[in-house]
């Protein structure tokens, strides 16, 4: 849709985009469980953006002497499966973004509870869900972000002269009342950054 995010697209196109955090989320999980080795990350392969962000855990983790066990799902049938291929192989589970995962996040909370497997999660929707928890995108603030932009083309300006925005703001939410699910201790470190502790 857009040449470049820094730049206008001199087009008709603009607006706040949103980047997952994915070095930021990766960091939360191993403050959480320092001692994570195998970092389970659940895909759908038809979804770019899945693939991208799975690209960039494994680039990252690497650094950090952690192993991603990825495993795939092309519909969401078939994410009980995947979920319970990945007991007995991981320190923990994630997931960003991933609509065909979304479909189905109450089965993998429940398989992961019931092997106690902490399950995090990209977006702050799925920590209200049973994920436990997450740096996301503050999605309220998104929304004041692209009206802000919205109000500029009213008053006149042309979209394609002003260049897309990353999303400015992110939240760090806890699901406190989960944790005890997965049988994990939030480090007060965790707690006192928090935005939101559920």
């Amino acid at each position: 849709l857009i040449p470049a995010f820094d730049r206008p697209s001199g087009t008709n196109i603009t607006g706040v985009y949103n980047g997952s955090p994915i070095e930021q989320q990766m960091d939360l999980i191993l403050e959480i469980q320092p001692d994570v080795k195998k970092l389970g990350y659940m895909y759908n392969a038809g979804e770019d953006n899945s693939v991208s962000i799975k690209k960039r855990m494994e680039e990252y983790l690497k650094t950090k002497n952690i192993e991603v066990v990825a495993v795939t799902v092309a519909s969401s049938n078939e994410v009980s499966a995947a979920a319970q291929s990945l007991v007995g192989r991981v320190d923990a589970i994630f997931y960003s973004h991933d609509n065909t995962v979304m479909s189905a996040l109450e089965t993998v909370v429940r398989i992961a509870q019931d092997n106690d497997i902490p399950f995090y999660a990209g977006d702050i929707e799925s920590v209200k869900r049973g994920a436990l928890a997450t740096v996301g995108n503050d999605e309220y603030d998104c929304g004041v972000q692209s009206a802000i932009i919205a109000a500029r083309i009213l008053r006149g300006e042309k979209a394609g002269d002003i260049p897309s925005e990353l999303v400015r703001k992110y939240a760090l939410i806890v699901n406190q009342s989960v944790a005890k699910e997965y049988n994990v201790e939030i480090p007060q470190t965790v707690l006192e950054r928090a935005d939101e502790i559920l």
